[in-house]
Parts: C-alpha cells; structure tokens; sequence
C-alpha cells in the first residue's frame, strides 16, 4: 500500500489508462459516459503515516459522498465486476466476489473493497469532483494508505438517471502492477419483485475498456426486452470504441452485437445470454440482475470479442451495463 500522496501522483496516469475519451457522443448518447482524467495537484513531500492522515495539497479526502440518497441506514450493496491485471497479456476475470461496497451510516461513509484492495471509505477530490456526472476519489484508509483509485457515476448524471443502481471505475495499481476494473453494484430486487406478467424494456449505459489497448474507453447503449409473462429475453448491444488520438471525439462504432442462447425465466431475479456478430469469431457474454424493491432497474457485466480497428486483429473488450425501463 502507498500513502495517499504517493497515490495522488498515480491518479492521472492510471485513470487515464483505461479512460481516454472525454466528451462527445455515440448516436444517442447525448452525454460523456467516461470521465475526464482527474486534475491531480502537485503532492507534497510523502509524510509519515498518522492516524488522521494529511490531505495532499488540493484534495479534499474526508469529504465523503451520498451515492444514493435514498439509503439512510446501514446497506450492504449487490455487486458486478470484471478486470484485468495491469500488464502484459492481460485476461478478464471475474472480481465480482472480491468487490464489496456497503454503507456505513453510523460514519456516513461507502465503504469498498476490491481485489488485492482491502476496505476502506471512499472520498472524492476536491479539485476534479464538481462536475454533474462523476466522483473522482480513491479509497483512503486511517493510516493514509490508499488502496484504490475509484471513479463513481452520480446518480444525477445528464445521461441517464439511477435511484436503485450505479458504475464504477476502479485501479488498485498505484505506481505499479495491480489491476483496473468496472464494477456495478445495488440493491438487489427481492425474490418475487420481478413482474410474472406483461414485458418491459430496458435501456442501459455502458462502460468499459479494451483488455489489450486500456486507454481505449468503451461506452455506448444496449437495449434488454423481457417478456415476463412467457420468460425470454431477447435484445442487442451497440458499443463503440473512444480513442481520442485515432478517431477524435465522436467514437467508432464496433457495430451491433445481438442476442443469442439468453437465459431468463419468469419470476427470475438473474439473466445471462450470449453477445453475436457476424463476422466476429466466437460470442460474447453477459450476466445480469434486476435491481429496486420492484425490479425498475438491473445491472449486468459483459464481454465481448471485437475487432481491434488499429490492427485489425481480434481482441477482447469488457465491461458493465447499468439500465432501467
């Protein structure tokens, strides 16, 4: 673990790793889905761990932050995740168990943890946070050891607003090795909340990040239509690809992948299929569940073979989808 100041200097670089789109659109996504690299201040010389450790200069660390404010009582969350280790070769795993977010209302902190990351509360950075649809923070824990950069969408975000569900960005890999990720998390719908009768659609955003290229940022939408009466699911995914240098601010798009082999039946709490496009070797996948007291809104991870338009090679892109009806 480094001291918070030592973490402070990696913030840009890492976030920027995974994150390099900043603005622009996609066809409908009127809003940026991936956030701007954080304005990280120049840090101070590294203290001796205290304590109540000593804000770098322009961080605002004890500032803690309501990322649903409707929780007012203690809340452990649901949570989704995939990542990747920060090197060579990198391969997508599945982190959702080492990922754990809860609300702490005796301190009024989100308390998270992820892997090679242990808890610690979240606070946000003064310096880059006030903007309408991100907290840039880490998580910072009483001796000033930052394990993890963290980067959360409000639920005030323009794109698309969230009561029951929301993303994360995160990097445990400070000045060196560790791992990125996207994790999704929430309050779960309860057994018996998910409609037996009538259909829906969902509309989601998307986040994530190609596992060979990280500073390639994806984003786009995916549409999820359940017959609840009859138990299918069925719909498509339209990612498209942001690097800035290569294809300036409006994105490329990576082209429709459809639905294929979904798993989903009526009453259910949990979904999953298959992500297919022609052209493409091999599929994709996804695995989701609603979330809100009356399922209004679900989450899911995704991965997805596409064809990397640099080299014209296939490679592996992942992510998570946050949507509601």
């Amino acid at each position: 673990m480094r001291v918070q100041q030592i973490r402070s200097l990696a913030v840009s670089s890492s976030v920027a790793f995974a994150l390099a789109a900043c603005s622009g659109g996609d066809g409908g996504t009127s809003a940026p889905l991936i956030p701007s690299p954080p304005v990280t201040p120049t840090p101070s010389p590294t203290p001796t761990p205290t304590p109540t450790p000593t804000p770098a200069p322009g961080l605002t660390t004890q500032t803690a932050v309501k990322i649903f404010p409707g929780v007012t009582a203690s809340t452990n969350f649901a949570t989704m995740a995939l990542e990747v280790p920060r090197g060579p070769a990198p391969t997508v795993t599945n982190a959702s168990a080492g990922v754990t977010v809860r609300y702490d209302a005796s301190s009024g902190t989100y308390l998270m943890a992820f892997p090679g990351a242990p808890e610690a509360p979240f606070y946000q950075f003064g310096g880059n946070t006030p903007n309408a649809t991100w907290w840039n923070g880490e998580t910072l824990q009483s001796n000033g050891n930052a394990p993890a950069v963290v980067t959360v969408l409000k639920p005030t975000n323009p794109q698309q607003q969230f009561s029951y569900t929301t993303l994360a960005y995160y990097d445990t890999g400070g000045m060196g090795g560790g791992s990125i990720g996207w994790t999704a998390f929430g309050i779960p719908a309860p057994a018996g909340s998910v409609p037996t009768a009538g259909s829906a659609a969902y509309q989601a955003m998307v986040a994530g990040v190609s596992a060979d290229a990280p500073a390639w940022s994806v984003r786009g939408t995916a549409t999820l239509q359940f017959n609840f009466a009859s138990g299918t699911l069925a719909g498509h995914f339209d990612p498209v690809i942001y690097d800035l240098l290569a294809y300036g601010d409006a994105g490329l798009s990576l082209g429709r992948y459809d639905f294929s082999n979904t798993v989903y039946s009526s009453g259910s709490t949990t979904f999953s299929g298959q992500l297919t496009q022609p052209g493409i070797t091999g599929t994709g996948s996804f695995n989701g569940q609603f979330t809100g007291p009356a399922a209004q809104e679900l989450m899911s991870t995704w991965t997805a073979p596409y064809l990397n338009p640099d080299t014209n090679a296939q490679s592996t892109m992942f992510g998570v989808w946050v949507g509601s009806k």
